[in-house]
């Protein structure tokens, strides 16, 4: 019982978010909300990261590694950001969160064609 009522409440959660976003654009241009996830986000990141004690293995990356983290964050902070606000704030949150959805479809899809992943039943 305690997983369905946990999956209803992750559910709520991202749809007030997304339908908050819409609201929000009409307002105000998209590029302050991405200007609150930037300065909200990574610090937020840290002190859950903080929290749970995963800060422990900082010291063993690589400059290479770091370097590869740094522009993940501002591909996700800034331009995925930028670009699901924009979207929710032209055609709405239903289209654009369906849209924003098939990342994960993209995501296997792209370790299957680049990294040679195998896509097994058993994996998913």
């Amino acid at each position: 019982m305690l997983v369905p009522a946990l999956a209803f409440i992750a559910a709520l959660a991202f749809a007030t978010g997304n339908v908050s976003t819409r609201r929000a654009t009409i307002w105000a241009a998209s590029i302050h909300g991405v200007r609150i996830s930037i300065f909200v986000g990574p610090p937020l990141f840290a002190l859950v990261a903080l929290a749970l004690g995963e800060t422990g293995k900082l010291d063993e990356l690589t400059v290479t590694a770091v370097l590869l983290f740094a522009i993940a964050g501002l591909v996700h902070f800034v331009f995925g950001r930028a670009l699901i606000y924009e979207s929710i704030a032209i055609i709405g949150a239903p289209r654009a969160v369906v849209v924003s959805n098939l990342s994960v479809v993209f995501s296997v899809v792209t370790a299957v064609i680049f990294l040679d992943e195998n896509l097994l039943g058993s994996s998913l």
